[in-house]
């Protein structure tokens, strides 16, 4: 059977390096053909010129403060029979792409949903979740690393994230894309809402990661802290009025704004804020529930009237291994230089670098194209880890290494591990 055709949709606005950092990483997955359909902002268009991949992808130039907007614009390029979507501040795992559209095999599946790793790329932002009418997430528990369906359910639609999920184009036609009344917030959980309404089932994927970055933008500073919460106090009232119109509205919006009030003490206890700044900032929220209270909603329209033609992700090179590289902390410098120059010659890169400490794991993917793991041999790596674990620098080498082989797939990893680095490449 021919695989179905996927298109990747990437929405940038204001992060012109962020935009450059997942491209490299979407060139790096497993997923032998597939397109690519950026919607950017004008620096968002010229990275991609000056990183040589304008001619491998659909660039869109669309500037407007609208993410619902952008996608559905994203959408109407998008030629692949599932469109998958990832932010311009995430990276995806090699595997991500294979394993978030395997569940699509079974005709029933029209939505999948991947997990989601935070700043630190050991802790999880988002896993397993449903919503209810209210907009309010609750946690599934799913004890195991297998693809989990879920029929459909009005009163307890799954939650996918908006920057790891994929959906058949047949069924976001069939559910109008997304309602450009969410110009920030809710969004993707709208659509969730429409598609349980539909009788869509949606299938969980834990395998499908990616590393959200959580980066400065127009809605928040580097440090997480609100510019503004308009668009959040206008999208929940719109949500409330279109999904839990039987419920209190002032009631329900309250709600919304007492817990944006609460993170918001939370920056104030970190030094973020000030308490009067903190004020400011929840009265953006009011004024947004003032302007969502009349805001009109449900206008949706087809996506096309002649379909788009796929084009093929052409990489800048092709990547044939995928090694990793560990040592010391006093061999970091090494190791960099190492893995430049294996990326260079057409491999994925991890590298491990342990201290003798018990100092917390941090995985990312920097932009040199290789994924970087550095804290201490005795420290948390893992969600339930314990705080110090007793170990050697090989078996503490042999436990990531399994841990991370389901993402990056080594072509190196052996059993008998009697090396701290890979073969020097000629």
């Amino acid at each position: 059977m021919t695989p179905p055709t996927v298109s990747i949709v990437v929405v940038s606005r204001g992060r012109p390096a962020a935009l450059k950092r997942c491209l490299t990483g979407i060139e790096q997955l497993f997923t032998q053909r597939f397109e690519v359909v950026i919607v950017a902002d004008p620096a968002g268009c010229e990275a991609v010129r000056i990183m040589g991949l304008a001619d491998s992808v659909k660039l869109v130039e669309f500037d407007e403060a609208n993410i619902s907007s952008a996608r559905n614009v994203g959408t109407n390029a998008a030629a692949g029979e599932i469109i998958a979507f990832i932010d311009d501040d995430s990276v995806p795992e090699p595997t991500w792409l294979d394993n978030l559209t395997a569940p699509f095999d079974d005709t029933e599946v029209q939505v999948a949903g991947g997990y989601v790793l935070g700043r630190d790329g050991i802790r999880f932002q988002y896993r397993a979740n449903w919503v209810d009418r209210a907009g309010w997430t609750h946690p599934i528990e799913i004890d195991s690393d297998q693809p989990v369906k879920f029929p459909a359910d009005k009163d307890r639609a799954i939650k996918t994230e908006g920057t790891n999920f994929a959906i058949r184009s047949d069924a976001i036609d069939t559910l109008g894309g997304f309602d450009t009344a969410f110009a920030y917030f809710l969004d993707e959980t709208d659509l969730n809402i429409h598609a349980a309404d539909a009788g869509m089932a949606t299938t969980i994927v834990p395998q499908a990661a990616v590393h959200h970055g959580f980066l400065a933008s127009s809605q928040r500073t580097a440090q997480s802290l609100p510019k503004s919460l308009f668009d959040i106090g206008a999208s929940a009232t719109v949500f409330l009025r279109k999904h839990a119109s039987e419920l209190d509205l002032d009631s329900e919006v309250s709600r919304y704004r007492n817990h944006q009030s609460k993170m918001l003490a939370r920056h104030e206890s970190r030094g973020n804020c000030s308490e009067q700044h903190s004020a400011e900032i929840l009265a953006t929220f009011d004024r947004g529930v003032l302007e969502g209270k009349s805001r009109p909603f449900g206008v949706l329209s087809a996506r096309y009237a002649t379909p788009p033609v796929f084009k093929e992700f052409i990489r800048r090179r092709e990547f044939i291994g995928s090694l990793w590289l560990a040592g010391r902390i006093w061999e970091k410098r090494a190791l960099r230089a190492q893995a430049e120059r294996a990326v260079n010659a057409g491999n994925r890169v991890t590298i491990l670098v342990f201290s003798p400490s018990a100092r917390r794991h941090r995985m990312h993917f920097t932009d040199g194209g290789y994924w970087m793991q550095s804290g201490g041999l005795f420290g948390v790596s893992s969600q339930g880890d314990p705080r110090f674990q007793f170990t050697t620098f090989r078996r503490r080498l042999r436990r990531e290494l399994k841990r991370l082989e389901p993402h990056r797939e080594f072509t190196n990893i052996s059993e008998n591990i009697c090396y701290t680095r890979a073969p020097e490449l000629a």
